[in-house]
């Protein structure tokens, strides 16, 4: 399934991503998680979400404009598939192609028009658990054109989503 390129991309990812600042900014911190995604695995469009009661809150952008966030917040978060209160989180990684939980009438209002007009296809998200809870949300998204996410990006972070998790506990640590 992974050339010897992939490998290679996915432990540069973990090695930089056990390297990091967990002293840093709440903000610092989750920015340099979003570039080492992008700068070693080509994630292009990335947000940071922190995760309570259910509720997405105080987003970090990577390439992805706030009014576009602003939007999705004030009349689309019902519609998203991947939205914490929309699915089942017991799959730490959820692709929107494969989510069946929500009605396809709200999943294709979602997809054909609040990504469509923002020329988004496709979403990913990478739940984070810290002491056995959701805590936070990476969001994946790729443009109109681009390849959509499958099986060999779910496994890219299912390989790097405990280093991940654990840098996150110990920068919320860290905050104390």
């Amino acid at each position: 399934m992974f050339y010897e390129g992939d490998v290679e991309k996915i432990l540069k990812a973990s090695y930089h991503i056990s390297n990091m600042n967990v002293k840093q900014s709440n903000e610092s911190f989750k920015h340099e998680l979003l570039h080492t995604l992008n700068q070693h695995l080509g994630y292009h469009h990335l947000l940071f979400w922190e995760l309570s009661n259910n509720e997405l809150k105080t987003p970090i952008l990577f390439n992805i404009e706030v009014h576009t966030i602003n939007e999705y917040l004030h009349l689309y978060k019902n519609f998203d598939p991947l939205h914490p209160q929309n699915i089942d989180t017991q799959h730490a990684i959820q692709l929107l192609n494969n989510n069946k939980a929500m009605c396809l009438q709200k999943q294709s209002h979602y997809k054909e028009v609040f990504l469509r007009e923002n020329c988004y296809e496709d979403e990913m998200a990478l739940y984070l658990k810290v002491d056995n809870r959701h805590v936070a949300v990476i969001g994946f998204l790729r443009k109109i054109g681009e390849k959509l996410f499958n099986e060999k990006d779910v496994l890219m972070l299912v390989y790097l989503k405990r280093n991940i998790e654990n840098m996150y506990a110990l920068h919320l640590l860290s905050q104390v």
